[in-house]
Protein backbone atom coordinates (compact mmCIF):
# COMPACT_ATOMS: atom_id res chain seq x y z
CA UNK A 1 0.00 0.00 0.00
CA UNK A 2 1.25 3.20 -0.87
CA UNK A 3 1.53 6.73 0.97
CA UNK A 4 -0.76 9.12 -0.40
CA UNK A 5 0.30 12.49 -1.33
CA UNK A 6 -3.30 13.90 -1.30
CA UNK A 7 -3.89 16.01 1.26
CA UNK A 8 -6.02 14.19 4.33
CA UNK A 9 -9.96 14.71 3.54
CA UNK A 10 -10.21 15.06 7.66
CA UNK A 11 -8.59 18.01 7.33
CA UNK A 12 -10.86 19.97 4.85
CA UNK A 13 -13.81 18.32 6.76
CA UNK A 14 -12.89 19.68 9.79
CA UNK A 15 -13.07 23.50 7.96
CA UNK A 16 -16.42 22.37 6.59
CA UNK A 17 -17.45 21.77 10.21
CA UNK A 18 -16.18 24.93 11.44
CA UNK A 19 -17.74 26.89 9.08
CA UNK A 20 -20.97 25.18 9.21
CA UNK A 21 -21.12 26.27 13.32
CA UNK A 22 -20.30 29.49 12.74
CA UNK A 23 -22.96 29.76 9.70
CA UNK A 24 -25.71 28.23 12.74
CA UNK A 25 -24.19 30.26 15.02
CA UNK A 26 -24.64 33.32 12.45
CA UNK A 27 -28.27 32.17 12.04
CA UNK A 28 -29.28 31.85 15.34
CA UNK A 29 -28.18 35.36 16.24
CA UNK A 30 -30.04 36.65 13.23
CA UNK A 31 -33.39 34.21 14.88
CA UNK A 32 -33.40 35.38 18.00
CA UNK A 33 -32.94 39.59 16.74
CA UNK A 34 -35.84 38.43 14.58
CA UNK A 35 -37.81 37.13 17.82
CA UNK A 36 -37.02 40.45 19.97
CA UNK A 37 -38.33 42.72 17.31
CA UNK A 38 -41.27 40.39 16.70
CA UNK A 39 -41.87 40.28 20.86
CA UNK A 40 -41.94 44.12 20.57
CA UNK A 41 -44.23 44.94 17.63
CA UNK A 42 -46.16 41.40 17.18
CA UNK A 43 -46.60 42.40 13.84
CA UNK A 44 -47.28 39.93 10.46
CA UNK A 45 -43.67 41.15 9.03
CA UNK A 46 -42.26 40.11 12.11
CA UNK A 47 -44.18 37.19 12.58
CA UNK A 48 -42.72 36.13 8.78
CA UNK A 49 -39.05 37.16 9.73
CA UNK A 50 -39.37 34.73 12.59
CA UNK A 51 -40.81 32.33 10.54
CA UNK A 52 -38.01 32.71 7.74
CA UNK A 53 -35.71 32.79 10.47
CA UNK A 54 -36.62 29.35 11.76
CA UNK A 55 -36.54 27.69 8.42
CA UNK A 56 -32.89 28.55 8.08
CA UNK A 57 -32.34 27.30 11.23
CA UNK A 58 -33.63 24.24 10.49
CA UNK A 59 -31.46 24.56 7.14
CA UNK A 60 -28.39 25.46 9.22
CA UNK A 61 -29.00 22.54 11.17
CA UNK A 62 -29.56 19.95 8.76
CA UNK A 63 -26.70 21.13 7.08
CA UNK A 64 -24.09 20.86 10.39
CA UNK A 65 -25.78 17.38 11.17
CA UNK A 66 -24.48 16.32 7.42
CA UNK A 67 -20.83 17.43 7.98
CA UNK A 68 -20.75 15.58 11.08
CA UNK A 69 -21.79 12.49 9.54
CA UNK A 70 -19.12 13.09 7.19
CA UNK A 71 -16.68 14.23 9.93
CA UNK A 72 -17.42 10.56 11.78
CA UNK A 73 -16.84 8.33 8.75
CA UNK A 74 -13.88 10.23 7.12
CA UNK A 75 -11.22 8.21 7.46
CA UNK A 76 -7.61 9.99 7.84
CA UNK A 77 -5.04 9.24 5.46
CA UNK A 78 -2.13 10.28 7.86
CA UNK A 79 -1.13 9.72 11.48
CA UNK A 80 -1.13 14.01 11.33
CA UNK A 81 -4.92 14.17 10.16
CA UNK A 82 -5.96 11.22 12.73
CA UNK A 83 -4.34 13.41 15.62
CA UNK A 84 -5.55 16.87 14.00
CA UNK A 85 -9.13 14.89 13.98
CA UNK A 86 -8.45 13.47 17.40
CA UNK A 87 -7.28 17.14 18.94
CA UNK A 88 -10.75 18.72 17.12
CA UNK A 89 -13.24 16.23 18.69
CA UNK A 90 -11.61 17.00 22.10
CA UNK A 91 -11.75 20.94 21.35
CA UNK A 92 -15.06 20.75 20.79
CA UNK A 93 -16.47 18.39 23.55
CA UNK A 94 -17.01 19.96 26.89
CA UNK A 95 -19.52 19.60 29.85
CA UNK A 96 -22.26 21.79 27.57
CA UNK A 97 -21.35 20.07 24.35
CA UNK A 98 -20.72 16.85 22.40
CA UNK A 99 -18.79 17.02 18.86
CA UNK A 100 -21.16 13.95 18.34
CA UNK A 101 -24.29 14.56 19.91
CA UNK A 102 -25.26 10.50 18.75
CA UNK A 103 -23.62 7.31 19.99
CA UNK A 104 -23.62 6.35 16.08
CA UNK A 105 -21.37 8.91 15.18
CA UNK A 106 -19.38 8.76 18.04
CA UNK A 107 -18.88 5.17 17.26
CA UNK A 108 -18.11 5.69 13.28
CA UNK A 109 -15.42 8.46 14.73
CA UNK A 110 -13.63 5.95 16.78
CA UNK A 111 -13.86 3.20 13.55
CA UNK A 112 -12.27 5.65 11.01
CA UNK A 113 -9.57 6.60 13.65
CA UNK A 114 -8.86 3.16 14.42
CA UNK A 115 -8.99 2.19 10.29
CA UNK A 116 -6.84 5.24 9.73
CA UNK A 117 -4.43 3.92 12.65
CA UNK A 118 -4.49 0.07 10.82
CA UNK A 119 -3.47 2.04 7.57
CA UNK A 120 -0.76 3.68 8.42
CA UNK A 121 0.99 0.07 10.61
CA UNK A 122 -0.01 -1.87 6.94
CA UNK A 123 2.26 0.65 4.91
CA UNK A 124 4.47 0.37 7.59
CA UNK A 125 4.87 -3.74 6.96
Amino acid sequence: MAISTEPDPILTTIEAHKAALQSLDDVLRHLGRAETAHWKTKTPDTAAAVDAAHEREDAAGDALNAVEWTLATTVPTSLAGALAALEYQRSRSSDLEELFGWTEQRNAFALSIETAIRNHMAERL
